[in-house]
C-alpha cells in the first residue's frame, strides 16, 4: 500500500475499532504530500462541544514501511489512542476544567461558515465577519493525548463569566503569537519538501509563482487570520488586489486578480476542491472574497 491507501486502511480500521460514538477521518494539516503533514482527527459526534483530537500519523507510517501490519500498529498504539478518546468525553463532563485564569492564553478565534452551521452557533458564542462567523476554541497539546481542540460553548462562558466580547479580544492578543505568514506556494513547498515544486504544478495555476498562502504556524485553523486587519495585509500584500479563497478552516489562498486567471475560473476551482478535497467539516465557504488593495480590506465578492 502507498501512504494514502495505508491512511484509508488505518481510518477505518480505526472506526471499526472506536465504535459509531466517534468520527476517525485523516486530515492534511500543513497542505503538503508527505506522512508528516497529515493527522488523524478523531471526534467524538455525540458530544456538543465538538473536541478533536489529534494524532500525527508519520509514526504509525514508518511502522508500516518496517513490515508491521496496519492491525498490528493499531494494536500498539490502541491504548494511547482509546485513551485520547475518552479522554474527549471525559474533559466534555467536567466543566472545572475550564476556569478563564487556566484557559485563556489557550483561546483562538476560529472561522466557520454561517450559513451551513446554523446549529452549532445556536449553542456557541460568535460574531460576524463578513458573511462568516468568528467562533472560539481552545487549543492545547496534552502528552499522551495529541493536540486537542475544544470549542468554546455558551453554557462554558456563562459558567466563567466571560462575555463573547472578552473572548474576542483575547483571541485577537493569541493571535499574535500564532506565527501568521501569507507565503508563496513555493516557500510552503520548500518548507515541507527542502526543494521547490514541479514547475510546471505552479504554473499551472500562476504564471508569476503568485498563489499565496495565509495560515498560522501550525497550520491548525489558520483561515482565521482574515481577522489580521488593514495595517497586516498591506505589509504582506502592498496595494495589489486579490482573489481570496477560502479553500478551509485552516488556511486562505490569494490569487492576484490581474493574473491570467478569471474570477469564474477560481470561484469553478474552490467548489471542485470543496467537493473532492476538503472534508465537510473543514469547508469555510463556496465562494470568493476580495482583497481591495488601495484599502487593504477584505471584501464579499459579488458573482
Amino acid at each position: 500500500m502507498n501512504f494514502y491507501q495505508f491512511m484509508d486502511d488505518i481510518c477505518a480500521k480505526l472506526q471499526e475499532r472506536l465504535g459509531e460514538q466517534y468520527v476517525v477521518m485523516s486530515e492534511n494539516m500543513r497542505k503538503g504530500s508527505g506522512p508528516e503533514d497529515y493527522a488523524l482527527s478523531i471526534r467524538n459526534k455525540t458530544e456538543e462541544r465538538k473536541s478533536t483530537v489529534y494524532f500525527a500519523v508519520e509514526k504509525l507510517y514508518k511502522e508500516y514501511q518496517k513490515g508491521l501490519p496496519a492491525k498490528e500498529i493499531l494494536d500498539k498504539y490502541m491504548e494511547e489512542i482509546r485513551g485520547a478518546s475518552h479522554f474527549l468525553t471525559e474533559m466534555g463532563k467536567d466543566m472545572r476544567a475550564f476556569q478563564w485564569d487556566n484557559i485563556k492564553d489557550c483561546v483562538y478565534p476560529a472561522m466557520v461558515w454561517t450559513e451551513r452551521k446554523q446549529e452549532l452557533l445556536s449553542l456557541i458564542p460568535h460574531r460576524r465577519f463578513l458573511d462568516l462567523s468568528v467562533t472560539y476554541i481552545i487549543r492545547r497539546a496534552y502528552p499522551g493525548c495529541g493536540s486537542i481542540a475544544v470549542r468554546v460553548t455558551t453554557e462554558m462562558a456563562n459558567r466563567m463569566e466571560i462575555t463573547e466580547e472578552e473572548l474576542y479580544r483575547q483571541a485577537l492578543e493569541n493571535m499574535e503569537k500564532d506565527q501568521y505568514e501569507i507565503k508563496s506556494v513555493e516557500e510552503i513547498f520548500r518548507e515541507s519538501f527542502g526543494k521547490a515544486p514541479d514547475e510546471e504544478a505552479v504554473e499551472d495555476f500562476a504564471e508569476d509563482d503568485s498563489l499565496l498562502v495565509l495560515t498560522n504556524g501550525k497550520k491548525w485553523y489558520g483561515a482565521a487570520g482574515l481577522l489580521l486587519g488593514r495595517e497586516f495585509f498591506r505589509e504582506k500584500l502592498g496595494e495589489r488586489n486579490y482573489y481570496v479563497i477560502p479553500s478551509s478552516i485552516h488556511e486562505a489562498l490569494f490569487v492576484p486578480a490581474d493574473s491570467f486567471w478569471e474570477q469564474d475560473e477560481v470561484q469553478c476551482m474552490l467548489r471542485l476542491t470543496n467537493q473532492g478535497e476538503v472534508s465537510e467539516d473543514e469547508w469555510l465557504n463556496d465562494h470568493l472574497y476580495f482583497y481591495n488593495g488601495k484599502t487593504g480590506e477584505i471584501e464579499i465578492l459579488e458573482e
